[in-house]
């Protein structure tokens, strides 16, 4: 029998490649744009949705390989850049000598992470070593796009929501770049993973771009998909999940993947399971044990989510829209449902003011 362990079946905080659940139309989407030459790619959505586990488990259907590039707060695009570069591995062996005399030449490689330039190298027994840098000092984006071409490498761009807006405004300008050396490199592509609305902040920098991105929203998982998650869990470690468990597990997800994860990890991790047990439906969970994982959980956020919840309360009539919102399943309500609710408790707000109170 194979053993699993519970980090490699429930990852809340790491891509889920065990516990994958495909999402055929928002998959189909994405290969189709990375196929397509030319097109660069902006995948969005809430965090914890499953972007990233999405697209590490669509990416080797068109790319063998890739280089990923973590944005933080306060980075600037030459950072950026650099970091891209250091990871295509820009050193090679200019000269090697030794007595035999003889000379070898290497060719520019087109593997992941690693770029040779054409050079001659002379060798002797006694061997001297000369490491040289093989990009140019400037680091364009021009520069860059053609060593990723050479490549026929995908780069990957995490969080690019995070970066200022300054420097949002070069990376629009990249993605041209990108865009327009498709032509040389066909494969050249990059994927930038942002926050929910950042799609449309790349186009308003660069309009020209608005017909070469292919903007693809991850919504929140159905309660279907969630469920998915508990049952290959459940396979996978020989465990069982009460119905009502199960029911809630699902209901407190809330169509976010990496909660469903958590849950399931903090009730696998109380009870000592750390990997497959010997006999099907060997434990199982019920209710109880999901109560105290949530209380853990909060517990775990308390002051983030005490956080969000103090700075939205603070605006008028914020209660009466979160009773309202907090009423409905993951979808939400459309702007007039919500406002015609809103009147129904006795609210005086127009859609105008409204629209501005649900922006903040």
């Amino acid at each position: 029998m194979t053993k699993n362990l519970l980090s490699e079946v429930f990852t809340p905080s790491r891509p889920a490649r065990k516990t994958y659940v495909d999402r055929s139309k928002i998959n189909d989407r994405i290969v189709r744009a990375l196929k397509t030459p030319g097109t660069q790619i902006i995948v969005y959505g809430h965090s914890g949705s499953g972007k990233t586990t999405l697209l590490e488990n669509v990416l080797f259907k068109v790319y063998e390989n890739h280089i990923r590039t973590n944005c933080m707060k306060g980075m600037t695009f030459e950072q950026i850049l650099t970091n891209a570069f250091d990871q295509l591995e820009p050193f090679f062996e200019s000269e090697k000598t030794s007595k035999t005399k003889t000379t070898k030449n290497y060719s520019i490689g087109a593997e992941l992470k690693s770029i040779k330039a054409s050079l001659g190298a002379n060798r002797e027994n006694e061997t001297s070593l000369t490491e040289r840098r093989a990009l140019p000092l400037q680091l364009t984006a021009q520069n860059l796009a053609k060593y990723i071409g050479s490549a026929k490498a995908c780069w990957v761009l995490e969080d690019f929501h995070k970066i200022e807006e300054d420097e949002k405004i070069r990376f629009a300008q990249m993605l041209k770049v990108f865009a327009d050396m498709s032509d040389e490199y066909p494969e050249l592509k990059i994927v930038a993973i942002g926050a929910v609305n950042s799609a449309r902040e790349v186009i308003k920098f660069d309009k020209e771009m608005q017909n070469r991105i292919a903007q693809i929203q991850v919504e929140l998982m159905t309660d279907d998909e969630i469920s998915q998650i508990v049952a290959k869990g459940s396979e996978l470690l020989n465990i069982e999940f009460e119905g009502d468990c199960k029911h809630e597990i699902v209901h407190s997800s809330n169509g976010l993947a990496a909660i469903c994860h958590k849950l399931c990890f903090i009730m696998c991790d109380k009870e000592n399971i750390y990997e497959t047990l010997d006999h099907r439906h060997a434990f199982i969970f019920n209710s109880e044990h999901l109560d105290e994982a949530i209380s853990e959980h909060i517990s775990d956020n308390s002051d983030t989510m005490k956080a969000i919840f103090d700075k939205a309360y603070k605006l008028k009539d914020a209660e009466k829209v979160m009773r309202i919102l907090s009423a409905c399943d993951s979808s939400g309500e459309t702007l007039q449902e919500l406002l015609s609710a809103m009147q129904g408790f006795g609210a005086k707000i127009s859609e105008q003011r409204l629209t501005d109170m649900l922006s903040q």
